[in-house]
């Protein structure tokens, strides 16, 4: 292929990229006006819906419109519905949930920011995520003609994605961000390695019994590792995800949900919080530096050598009996 021929071909890629984009951003458009609320009803103006068409009627996401997109895909990562009303923080307003036709024009809303996402370069864990929860969406909702044929080019994006994978800097940014990550290496001298294997289902009880065994100096055999399903939709995390990625995105996923609003309250009430822990050492005397512990979310590695990831649901699958029955453990501890 000549020069002329590749600049061609390339052009013509590029133009049909421009194209289904603008196409895209026109139907949504026209597609919410079919629904958007009468400016002159108060209480629908700052609903959903109403936000929804907003962003749909918008040329391009502005940074608010970014946050909006932002916010109500996290509402639906996390629940896979999304209310009719949310007040100023974000909180639901009513029990009502967002119709048919308002989840049909968000799945095109987080469809098209993929596609803007691409076209303006946007990093490899942002595309990720916003592959991720597009899915949902489109496995969840009754898609509208226009889109019916679009999940085969979200594959087709998702694989272009996927062949750039593994990426170091998109393994790191997907830890939690509350994650230590200037930990000392574990100095295990002195240490008893206890005839316990723990089930460890990521949360605030489960952290709190492996600082407890490492403020004893104890530490278990193995600690496997249960992070394959959301905690709330319990839908499989990253499953369109490269199995080496996965479960490292599933357990970032499943630690930063589960201890959302402890970190917030330590984080907003960090005065408080401190004195509760001053508190408790005097009255349980635990020391502080294992109170610490369940605030900084260390890498597992720290409290065992050995951690093994587990395809599992919960502590309730049952297979889970099946593996313990074929590893002959003196002591079981459910982590949860």
């Amino acid at each position: 292929m000549d020069l002329c021929q590749y600049m061609a071909t390339y052009s013509a890629k590029i133009c049909s990229h421009m194209t289904s984009l603008q196409t895209l951003k026109s139907q949504l458009s026209h597609f919410s006006q079919s629904f958007t609320p009468a400016s002159g009803v108060p209480s629908l103006q700052h609903s959903t819906l109403s936000r929804l068409c907003f962003l749909a009627a918008e040329e391009g996401f502005s940074s608010h419109s970014n946050k909006e997109i932002d916010f109500f895909s996290k509402k639906y990562d996390i629940t896979l519905r999304l209310f009719s009303f949310y007040d100023n923080k974000g909180r639901k307003l009513g029990i009502e949930t967002l119709n048919h036709a308002g989840l049909q024009l968000f799945a095109g809303l987080l469809y098209l920011r993929i596609l803007l996402a691409i076209d303006q370069n946007a990093s490899d864990i942002d595309q990720a995520k916003y592959i991720n929860v597009c899915w949902k969406a489109f496995d969840n909702i009754n898609l509208p003609d226009f889109l019916q044929t679009e999940p085969e080019r979200l594959k087709y994006l998702q694989d272009k994605l996927f062949e750039r994978l593994p990426a170091k800097n998109l393994q790191d940014k997907a830890l939690s961000p509350y994650t230590v990550t200037n930990i000392k290496p574990v100095n295990w001298d002195g240490f008893k390695t206890l005839p316990i294997d723990v089930l460890f289902y990521e949360g605030p009880i489960a952290r709190a019994y492996l600082e407890t065994f490492y403020s004893l100096k104890c530490k278990s055999r193995r600690i496997h590792l249960i992070a394959e399903r959301d905690l709330v939709s319990k839908k499989r995390v990253g499953r369109f995800m490269p199995s080496f990625f996965r479960h490292k995105y599933a357990a970032a996923v499943q630690s930063r949900k589960i201890h959302y609003w402890p970190q917030y309250l330590f984080l907003t009430q960090k005065k408080l919080c401190l004195e509760i822990f001053e508190h408790l050492q005097k009255i349980l005397r635990i020391e502080q530096s294992t109170l610490w512990g369940l605030v900084d979310l260390k890498a597992l590695y720290h409290y065992s050598d050995s951690v093994i990831p587990l395809p599992f649901t919960s502590l309730k699958d049952q297979k889970i009996l099946d593996f313990i029955n074929t590893q002959n453990f003196s002591i079981d501890l459910f982590g949860n």
